[in-house]
């Protein structure tokens, strides 16, 4: 039984259904609501755990942070045997008509990072799953908003102004983009969307914000508990409806 390099998982050691979040800590979090779970891997920043919710498969596997870690976690989850995915993450406010602790489907990712070059070339359409997508509405109808997400491959620098020596290009994109309708901005959707693609299997991108639009940088104390709290319980009703549907 090969094991994968990086999260280092066997075939039969995940559900068809992975709910994706970034921290290690999250997974446990959303492990713990399973009907019974058994954690399977814990290597680097891999966690995944295996059990059932209402009586079905599911897994969860934290990815870390941005692209590269993303496209590793899908490409091996998917090799194990997974084939769908819902992102279960944060995300940084950019409109005004969504406030810290608003939920956020992903529709779409602008590409503005690198990784998903590396997939398929940047004309490419960064998308959610309808199905996904449409089970996800569902299960949150009235308590979520629908619209594009702006997928960086920068933490820091939507922060401080785009100080940094390329701020002034990222500046005039960012705001391009806003101005195009974009609501959040993550560092992860957008790739996990290009994979997906490419390897032929479902994704879609469930967010909560943290911050209201254009915060301040945040720190230690801008403690996302209460945001995470919400998250988890709304991808915990979005996996229990696509759990529910004949295809998963």
């Amino acid at each position: 039984m090969k094991r994968m390099m990086h999260i280092n998982l066997a075939a039969g050691d995940t559900a068809p259904l992975v709910l994706l979040p970034g921290s290690p800590e999250r997974a446990v979090k959303i492990a713990s609501h399973f009907d019974d779970c058994e954690e399977k891997a814990y290597h680097r920043e891999f966690r995944t755990f295996t059990g059932t919710l209402c009586g079905k498969p599911i897994s969860v596997c934290s990815t870390g942070i941005g692209g590269p870690s993303m496209a590793i976690a899908v490409e091996e989850l998917v090799q194990v045997g997974s084939s769908s995915f819902l992102r279960v993450g944060t995300c940084l406010s950019v409109s005004e008509d969504v406030g810290r602790g608003d939920l956020v489907l992903a529709q779409g990712a602008v590409r503005m990072e690198g990784v998903a070059e590396q997939y398929l070339p940047p004309e490419f359409p960064a998308v959610s799953d309808p199905l996904l997508l449409m089970k996800a509405e569902e299960a949150l109808q009235g308590k979520v908003h629908i619209g594009n997400c702006i997928t960086r491959s920068s933490y820091y620098t939507p922060f401080d102004g785009f100080s940094r020596p390329s701020g002034k290009r990222l500046k005039e994109r960012w705001d391009e983009y806003v101005g195009g309708g974009a609501i959040v901005s993550d560092t992860d959707t957008a790739i996990l969307y290009i994979v997906a693609s490419s390897l032929g299997v479902r994704a879609s991108s469930l967010l909560v914000a943290t911050n209201p639009c254009n915060a301040k940088l945040p720190d230690i104390e801008d403690d996302p508990e209460d945001c995470e709290d919400i998250l988890i319980a709304a991808a915990l009703e979005s996996a229990k409806r696509i759990l529910d549907g004949k295809e998963n």
